[in-house]
């Protein structure tokens, strides 16, 4: 007897064909042959049709798999082993976006920061306490937690492994003689590299100690290794070491400190961002008085101009050139600079607050508040009744602060339009509008508007259907679980909030037509 064939079709949530056969042996003689073969035939395309499908769809996860992510991973790759890792490995970043499961996965973490050190500060707690971690790599000292950094044993293990990694200890430990000492001898092959880094955090009693210093100056200057003791007072040394180490002018003897060769040098060898203390400070008085030395001192920072001569201190030319420089520091400029009108624009310009130490004819120039407060809008307190009362400041002010609004004179604080700027940013500077303004029903309309704008789910809906990525910089509360914007993000771009195998399967399914690829959820690992 003849089977019966039935064949019978449904269509999938993500509208790829599926086949169900049931073989059924009763009534096999009345089988309709030329029905079945036509069935049988639009089975064979359909499948045809799915395998086709899933090709494309393993060929575009392959092409996606080989893209650069700024921002985050798609869902299909946030616990993807191997994706991860290529990624950290071409482009230097990616634990950040890698699923929580891998950030506690402790085997993994070694492999990342054996490849990038700085990924560990995504690493999850558990793994940031174990010990274990800085034997591999001594440079996740940086992200440590602090028990970490303040224990000697694991700090001079790592410094023996990494000099480099001393700048990153507990700031005890930095002073502390043998942990010093053996980061130099580690790094005796690239002490340029980590020696100024290292010097920073030294103790003054270290810098003082005969041994210290000596390995320090053999290590960085070879010519220096017939050395039996370091001199402050030697030219030969200081005029080394000051390349190297300006603010070790510190130590200097009197004469060198009024030496205008071994001074300058250090000065122009002086790096802000590296060096702890500018070197014009120890400078000798007669060279603090000396212009070209304070012009260069108050052009590389403005701090230097604190030390500079009360001489030097009103030449406008050293004072424009400190304040352009750092503004913060015009506070230290003679009162009849501070009433120079270029000289306060120069200040304002870079720091906003230096509004507070000009005089009170300046506070009410118009050009000079409008300044200020482009560049910190907190500096609308330093400004004239006059100015907090000017429409423009005050706009101005609240576009780059919304909480200057509470500098703002009250005519300001009833005025639509500033207020509804400055509470873009926040709903705080609303305590600072006026009563009348609270108590019209129009405005607070257009105040609830603007800010539950991003509680909005149509709204919301609109935005993550153009960017998954919108679900992360647009969604608060209850609405970050909602199923449906949920899915509108992950099938835009994969962008999902945590990882799961439920949202991976469903990205698959949609993006990827179910192409299979083997182990890629967290069971598989």
């Amino acid at each position: 007897m003849s089977n019966n064939i039935t064949i019978k079709e449904h269509k999938s949530l993500n509208h790829q064909d599926h086949i169900s056969f049931i073989f059924d042996g009763r009534n096999g003689d009345r089988c309709d042959y030329d029905s079945c073969e036509h069935n049988l035939r639009r089975l064979e395309l359909l499948m045809k049709k799915r395998f086709s499908l899933q090709q494309e769809g393993k060929k575009k996860w392959l092409e996606n798999r080989e893209l650069k992510y700024e921002k985050f991973f798609p869902v299909e790759f946030m616990n993807d082993k191997d994706f991860v890792l290529n990624h950290i490995k071409k482009y230097g970043y990616g634990l950040k976006f890698a699923s929580k499961q891998l950030q506690d996965d402790r085997e993994f973490v070694f492999k990342v920061i054996q490849l990038e050190p700085t990924e560990f500060q995504f690493a999850s707690q558990n793994i940031q306490h174990d010990k274990k971690v800085y034997q591999l790599n001594g440079l996740a000292l940086q992200y440590a937690p602090k028990i970490i950094k303040r224990d000697r044993n694991i700090v001079l293990s790592v410094v023996r492994q990494n000099g480099e990694a001393l700048q990153w200890v507990d700031d005890k430990l930095k002073s502390d003689k043998e942990i010093v000492m053996e980061a130099f001898k580690q790094n005796k092959k690239a002490l340029h590299l980590v020696a100024v880094s290292h010097l920073l955090y030294m103790k003054n009693s270290l810098l003082l100690d005969q041994e210290f210093m000596l390995t320090v100056v053999k290590a960085s200057f070879p010519e220096f290794s017939h050395l039996t003791t370091v001199d402050y007072s030697k030219k030969a040394i200081m005029r080394k070491l000051v390349q190297e180490y300006v603010w070790l002018l510190k130590f200097a003897s009197d004469g060198i400190k009024n030496d205008r060769d071994i001074v300058l040098s250090a000065i122009k060898n002086y790096n802000e961002l590296r060096d702890k203390e500018v070197p014009f400070k120890f400078a000798s008085a007669h060279l603090q008085n000396d212009r070209e030395i304070a012009l260069l001192a108050v052009d590389q920072d403005g701090s230097a101009l604190k030390y500079v001569s009360e001489k030097l201190r009103r030449d406008k030319q050293v004072v424009l050139k400190a304040v352009s420089q750092n503004g913060y520091y015009f506070d230290y400029v003679p009162d009849e600079l501070k009433n120079d009108r270029d000289v306060v624009l120069a200040a304002v310009t870079q720091d906003g607050d230096a509004l507070r130490f000009a005089s009170d004819e300046l506070r009410n120039d118009r050009e000079v508040v409008l300044t200020s407060v482009r560049q910190k809008g907190d500096a609308l307190c330093f400004a004239s009744y006059g100015m907090k009362n000017d429409r423009e400041v005050v706009l101005t002010a609240v576009q780059t602060k919304g909480k200057a609004l509470r500098y703002a004179g009250e005519m300001m604080k009833r005025d639509k339009e500033i207020v509804l700027q400055a509470i873009k940013q926040s709903l705080e500077p609303l305590e600072y509008a006026s009563q009348d303004l609270l108590s019209d029903k129009e405005f607070m309309l257009e105040v609830v508007n603007l800010k539950y704008i991003r509680e909005d789910k149509e709204l919301i809906m609109e935005a993550v259907k153009n960017n998954g990525y919108a679900f992360h910089c647009i969604l608060a509360g209850k609405l970050q679980h909602d199923p449906e914007l949920v899915m509108e993000a992950l099938k835009c771009n994969g962008y999902v909030l945590e990882y799961s195998d439920e949202l991976y399967q469903a990205r698959m399914k949609y993006c990827y037509h179910d192409a299979y690829l083997g182990m890629t959820t967290m069971t598989d690992h």
